[in-house]
């Protein structure tokens, strides 16, 4: 096999339990109601998606999709702290 051509279609078994294990997360966050854990979730759920599509066709797109969402998470995450922290 070339290395230099990507392979397509390769499924990757961890990724598939990450994305479960982190969309059933989002389903708990959205039954708890609580709006900054849900956005945080939500997007931990798309950046793992769009990671295991980078990973799949060699996407820079689909890299760039999966920053953003880690970084609004992660942002989502910074602003619950602050919350707590009552900093905000």
């Amino acid at each position: 096999m070339d290395p230099a051509r990507p392979v397509k279609n390769r499924y990757d078994p961890l990724m598939g339990v990450l994305v479960g294990l982190a969309s059933l997360a989002l389903v708990i966050d959205l039954w708890d109601g609580q709006t900054n854990k849900t956005i945080s979730s939500a997007m931990i759920v798309v950046g793992l998606l769009a990671l295991w599509r980078s990973r799949r066709f060699n996407s820079i797109r689909w890299r760039t999709v999966a920053w953003a969402a880690f970084g609004s998470a992660f942002a989502a995450f910074v602003y619950r702290l602050a919350l707590w922290q009552d900093w905000a």
